[in-house]
């Protein structure tokens, strides 16, 4: 594993537990982000859980009580994409996500007040 796979993975660790916007084509094939509970992180894909997904994957007929929880392993191959929220701005304070400010400077906002140049 790449050291920016190991990074990508902690960060997305921050949100076990959390809802996550999961693409998963093999499943669904309209291409639609769909909620799922992220339960966990391994090095080849994703525990999750989503109502979605439970009927996805059941087959039909199958009585199993509502209230118990399913989860569902998921490769990294099978996945085109996992959107998390990020932390919004309170009212009047600058945005934590970097301004392209012209090409070859990327500026970061206030909040870190980091800049990088090209």
């Amino acid at each position: 594993m790449s050291i920016h796979a190991f990074h990508a993975m902690q960060k997305l660790g921050l949100f076990i537990g959390k809802t996550v916007l999961v693409c998963i084509p093999s499943l669904f094939d309209d291409g639609r982000v769909r909620p799922c509970r992220l339960l966990g992180i391994e090095i080849h894909g994703l525990w999750l859980e989503s109502q979605e997904l439970r009927a996805r994957l059941l087959p039909q007929g199958l009585d199993i009580d509502p209230s118990i929880a399913i989860s569902c392993f998921v490769p990294f191959s099978q996945i085109s994409g996992v959107l998390v929220a990020a932390a919004t701005p309170a009212d009047g304070q600058a945005s934590a996500e970097p301004a392209l400010t012209k090409p070859g400077k990327i500026t970061r906002t206030a909040k870190t007040r980091q800049t990088r140049t090209n």
